[in-house]
């Protein structure tokens, strides 16, 4: 889990109503290029969800926290961190 990574989950899980990439990256000072390949991991990890399709390319995709996804990207987090 890289920091600006970390800092995605936590602007989401404080903003649930979800934010592009454009500003969680004015929000932290990130590139949204940058926040967008860290958005769509962490989509991939469960941890997100947008309300895409599977052409993104020039549309405006909202990311919200997925709570359950979160709850279990975190858990699995923990076990990789504990060396389990």
């Amino acid at each position: 889990m890289t920091p600006l990574r970390a800092d995605i989950l936590r602007y989401l899980w404080q903003h649930r109503e979800g934010g592009t990439s454009g500003e969680i990256g004015r929000s932290l000072d990130a590139n949204y290029r940058t926040v967008a390949k860290h958005l769509v991991t962490l989509e991939d990890l469960g941890a997100v969800e947008s309300d895409a399709d599977a052409q993104r390319q020039g549309v405006r995709v909202v990311y919200r926290i997925d709570a359950h996804g979160f709850d279990a990207a975190a858990s699995q987090l923990l076990h990789y961190l504990k060396g389990k």
